[in-house]
């Protein structure tokens, strides 16, 4: 915290989870502890996001509660704390104090996407998938391929010598792979 009541980003990290029901969190957060116009700054930013219905921040207690709508998808009030947190910490170092400056489409954007540690496996996923595709697709001609009398090298290097025994292997991890795929 700042010596005039500015949020601090290293603040950010100290919040902890206290108390949660459905449509209720209560939150300690050390930015806005002995901070009065940090916590009414972040009661006013977190009452702008879609499916927030109230906010009580405590700058003695350095406590927040969140009331919110439990059918709001997407709602993530950690994210909603900590992504108000630095936009109130970006306000007081540029000197802009408008709370309104985010458009409502971009804090809709910014409550829908999940958090970066959680963009991996879905990239990592989608490489797979695409991996598995393009076997699959080598394999069927590798099927064709072997039906001429010219097979992958590999088979050979694998002691798989006959036509029917190709033909067998290769139709096998053809429909291996396409059971992996589904």
């Amino acid at each position: 915290m700042t010596r005039r009541g500015a949020v601090s980003l290293e603040d950010t990290e100290g919040m902890r989870l206290l108390s949660s029901i459905r449509g209720r969190e209560r939150w300690e957060v050390t930015a806005i502890r002995q901070s009065p116009r940090a916590a009414r700054a972040l009661e006013d930013a977190l009452l702008q996001y879609p499916g927030v219905l109230d906010v009580k921040a405590n700058p003695v207690s350095g406590r927040v509660l969140v009331l919110y709508s439990p059918d709001t998808l997407g709602l993530h009030v950690e994210s909603l704390i900590r992504d108000s947190l630095t936009e109130l910490w970006f306000q007081s170092v540029s000197g802009n104090t408008n709370s309104n400056s985010a458009s409502p489409l971009v804090r809709i954007i910014k409550t829908s996407l999940p958090e970066r540690k959680h963009l991996t496996a879905p990239i990592l996923l989608s490489i797979v998938g695409h991996s598995v595709s393009a076997l699959m697709g080598l394999s069927f001609a590798g099927i064709f391929n072997t039906a001429l009398g010219e097979g992958p090298g590999f088979l050979r290097f694998l002691g798989i010598v006959k036509k029917g025994s190709r033909l067998l292997f290769m139709t096998s991890l053809s429909l291996l792979l396409l059971a992996r795929s589904l």
